[in-house]
């Protein structure tokens, strides 16, 4: 989008992007064994598309902060800080691969809307062999990131790039934590003051609660998707299922016809 304002928001700042605690949709990549080109990303106009790569989004419930603030010291961090985010994930997850794969992720925050809670959800489907078919079914857009090869979602509000700094086993857990440092922090003009960096309007990114207001049915939505006997449902059939029908009824090819 070349109309597309940004703001740049430093380092030691980045973290006010991720305030209050919102979802964080995190787009990584992966070399498939077999490359296969894919017409629908190579006609991304933002995207410098690769024959061969698997894209993955997968939100994430919330990025938390380590660092060390110097003494009276009232905002974030001080430039001179070294404030690192940590992500816990699965070995099940696209993203666990991809991390350690390429070690980079961005971190895409989405605005607090309808469509947008709804596209996530389709993210967070674990169904899909390949991230590519995912990001496909979701509608959602990428393009190119400013200082890493993963790839960033167009339709976003704000973004941090991450590197891996190293992956920490826990005991106990197959959620090992995973210490990401931002290289680069961005969002779209107007949000955030020039002078603190912490949002200013009244949008913020899709967070839990947001996400619970915008669906209105979260409880039906994953078991609703397990009940269509394997059908891979388009983002509307899945929403219009999961809106007005119980969890106890099977799928109906006509539950998805409009009244009248």
């Amino acid at each position: 989008m070349a109309d597309k304002q940004l703001f740049s928001v430093p380092i030691h700042a980045a973290f006010n992007l991720c305030a209050p605690r919102p979802i964080a949709v995190l787009t990584t990549m992966h070399r498939l064994i077999e490359p296969a080109y894919s017409q629908y990303f190579a006609r991304m106009p933002g995207l410098g598309y690769q024959a061969g790569a698997d894209y993955d989004a997968a939100p994430m419930s919330t990025l938390t902060l380590q660092g060390k603030r110097e003494a009276g010291f009232s905002r974030a961090f001080a430039e001179s800080s070294f404030a690192v985010h940590l992500v816990s994930i699965t070995a099940t997850r696209k993203t666990y691969r991809n991390l350690l794969e390429t070690g980079e992720a961005v971190a895409n925050f989405l605005w607090p809307r309808q469509e947008d809670a709804e596209r996530m959800y389709v993210l967070s489907d674990g169904g899909y062999k390949q991230g590519n078919a995912k990001i496909k079914a979701s509608g959602f857009t990428l393009e190119d990131s400013i200082k890493l090869k993963v790839p960033r979602i167009v339709e976003a509000m704000a973004w941090i790039e991450y590197q891996l700094i190293r992956m920490i086993e826990i005991p106990e857990s197959e959620r090992p934590i995973f210490l990401l440092y931002p290289v680069a922090a961005y969002c779209l003009e107007g949000l955030v003051d020039p002078k603190t960096f912490a949002y200013c309007t009244p949008d913020v990114p899709l967070g839990q609660l947001s996400a619970n207001i915008c669906s209105g049915q979260l409880q039906k939505i994953m078991p609703a998707r397990r009940r269509t006997k394997g059908r891979v449902l388009t983002p509307t059939e899945h929403w219009t299922y999961s809106d007005r029908n119980s969890l106890e009824e099977p799928f109906l090819a006509d539950d998805l016809k409009q009244p009248g």
